[in-house]
């Protein structure tokens, strides 16, 4: 009889460890598929990131669209050659302390030649903007190739007009370009030279396209 109920026990304690065993195994599979169901989820989250990251800097690169890394144009000058942010020598008068200073009544002509130095046509724009804190009086014109195409011989524009959109370049073509300036005198001349330190910065804009893009409207 003992030895019986000693068997019976083994087998119910057999019976037990082997459910245990079972269990643990089920868990242990049930949490190995959570886990691999979490992984694929952030690899999968990751990529479609990745997409959306990629197509936002593909449209900031459209946005942001300039010829001079791409280089479908090219644009020089008589003492250096543009790049992007590039430092040009506009206002050319010096004083002798080796300053660039512009005063009421001066005038100049900067001249630059825009290339197009690739197999196909092209279009291109034109802006300029300024920063002028003490509102100095300047005002420009632009000749393309020797022709007035903004101004003329007797009219002198604002910055906000100084716009071009859609100026067509042939392939292996160059284009001189005249960019005159002059300070029109103005009733708060008198104010500046008081006061002194007067900044005037000015911005231009050059952006390119092949024939058949479409980079703005």
């Amino acid at each position: 009889m003992i030895t019986k109920e000693k068997e019976k026990v083994k087998k119910y304690a057999k019976a037990r460890n082997n459910k245990k065993e079972i269990t643990i195994e089920t868990m242990n599979n049930k949490y190995a598929r959570r886990w691999r169901i979490l992984l694929y989820a952030i690899i999968l989250i990751f990529i479609i990131l990745a997409l959306i990251v990629t197509y936002i800097l593909n449209v900031f690169d459209m946005a942001i669209y300039n010829p001079y890394e791409t280089k479908v144009i090219e644009i020089s000058s008589k003492d250096k050659n543009w790049y992007k942010n590039e430092n040009i020598n506009l206002f050319q008068n010096l004083n002798k302390n080796g300053e660039k200073i512009i005063w009421p009544g001066e005038f100049g002509t900067y001249s630059f030649i825009i290339s197009n130095n690739s197999s196909q046509d092209i279009h291109y724009k034109f802006s300029m903007e300024d920063k002028n804190d003490k509102n100095i009086n300047i005002k420009y014109r632009l000749k393309m190739n020797n022709t007035y195409i903004i101004g003329d011989e007797n009219n002198w524009v604002s910055i906000d007009k100084m716009k071009l959109d859609n100026i067509y370049g042939l392939k292996d073509s160059k284009t001189i370009y005249a960019l005159e300036w002059k300070w029109e005198d103005s009733d708060n001349d008198t104010q500046i030279a008081k006061e002194g330190l007067a900044t005037y910065t000015v911005y231009i804009d050059i952006y390119s396209k092949l024939e058949g893009e479409s980079l703005w409207k």
